[in-house]
């Protein structure tokens, strides 16, 4: 449906002009949001008119904003299910499902409606703010896992009423363990749920952990109290998963392009007379920093410690030797 999607870039555009979502619900001439818009009043008519008859199955119902064109070609926008005054100030409550199910909708609208960033940002974080959960919500990928829905309930419980519960857990290399933990606040991040938590027992009882509610295989209450200890949420200010403290440093050289892209990262470089930038960079994990680096292409070279320029010579030998086997 290409006349649709023009539609609805116009349309976004028009939406970024509303400054305030109260803005909506009131009756305005159709000239000014043809003006708005940059098209005629004939055009933004003909889209008004094709947007609010579209026939969408019930999968995929975008249930944001609709129209009203009254005889004098007057035109009401109202927004849906934002219901909001002075700037969005009292949303409306939305369920976590009825927020996923939007937030979905809205993910599959991104990539076909180029040029209206903007107001589809607007609308996802409104959208998380009325859902009640934080505006990382935004990055929400429509094919990530889904918690199973019993699990999630029991953990939504035991957060509820301070109760300590007992997990299955699935680590990344895949085995299952099982834990006593304090539950303190979930979170809705790229369209994954995680449960911010402190083991109860063992060598890390206290300490904050991050768990994935997908890859709980069961959660059951012990109907034991727990007294809740302050969570610093600051450290996950920038993602559910804090980065770790630097520990050791290593100089590298890079090329062209991405000598730019590796100065807004780590900060300005050295000029090493080439055409390359010699940047120190700060890492506490070997894996972490190769898979960062390779991020980079051939555009890197690791020059000290010697001992890492060894394991990334290794590395690279290694690859090329597959694909000369598989030439």
């Amino acid at each position: 449906m290409p006349d649709t999607f023009d539609r609805m870039r116009r349309l976004c555009t028009l939406l970024t002009r509303i400054r305030r979502l109260h803005d909506f619900d009131k009756w305005a001439p159709l000239t000014s949001f043809a003006e708005a818009a940059g098209v005629t009043p004939q055009v933004m008519r003909e889209d008004l008119d094709a947007l609010a008859s579209i026939e969408f199955d019930e999968s995929y119902i975008p249930n944001y904003f609709t129209f009203e064109i009254d005889a004098a070609d007057h035109v009401r926008v109202t927004a849906l299910p934002i219901a909001a005054t002075d700037a969005m100030k009292a949303p409306a409550q939305l369920t976590p499902p009825e927020a996923a199910s939007l937030l979905s909708f809205l993910a599959g609208l991104q990539p076909l409606a180029g040029g209206c960033d903007e107001a589809l940002s607007g609308l996802v974080e409104a959208i998380a703010q009325a859902a009640g959960v934080p505006q990382t919500a935004r990055s929400w990928d429509a094919l990530g896992p889904v918690p199973d829905e019993a699990i999630l309930a029991e953990v939504r419980a035991c957060m509820d009423q301070d109760l300590l519960c007992r997990i299955g857990y699935i680590r990344g290399d895949a085995t299952r363990y099982e834990a006593v933990i304090e539950p303190y606040h979930l979170r809705l991040e790229r369209g994954m749920w995680y449960l911010f938590a402190r083991p109860h027992e063992g060598d890390t009882a206290g300490e904050q952990r991050t768990y994935r509610v997908d890859k709980m295989w069961k959660a059951e209450s012990t109907d034991e109290p727990f007294e809740p200890y302050p969570l610093d949420l600051a450290r996950y200010a920038d993602g559910v998963f804090p980065p770790d403290t630097p520990q050791r440093t290593a100089r590298v050289a890079f090329r062209d392009q991405a000598a730019a892209y590796a100065q807004e990262r780590w900060g300005e470089g050295d000029d090493l007379g080439d055409g390359r930038i010699a940047i120190t960079v700060e890492f506490a994990s070997v894996d972490w920093l190769l898979r960062t680096l390779a991020l980079y292409g051939a555009e890197f070279e690791v020059l000290e410690p010697a001992g890492l320029r060894e394991v990334v010579r290794t590395r690279a030998e290694a690859a090329l030797a597959r694909y000369r086997e598989s030439a």
